[in-house]
């Protein structure tokens, strides 16, 4: 159990790094073990989540609300 806990803290900070989902979702599969092979599409899709749903504030939109910043 010690083991899990210390390796869960010390990854923790690559999450900080991730540009968007798409980053987590390829750090967790990573983890897993699921292996991406050559011409499956991962990277793609990662990118394509990664701007779809980025972390950044800054690319949000609010101009549809009524508390703009």
């Amino acid at each position: 159990m010690e083991i899990y806990i210390h390796n869960m803290t010390k990854n923790i900070g690559r999450f900080s790094q991730h540009r968007g989902f798409g980053d987590t979702v390829a750090s967790v599969t990573n983890a897993l073990g699921i292996k991406q092979k050559e011409g499956c599409g991962c990277q793609k899709r990662q990118e394509w989540l990664n701007n779809k749903l980025p972390y950044k504030a800054s690319n949000i939109s609010y101009s549809n609300t009524k508390n703009k910043q």
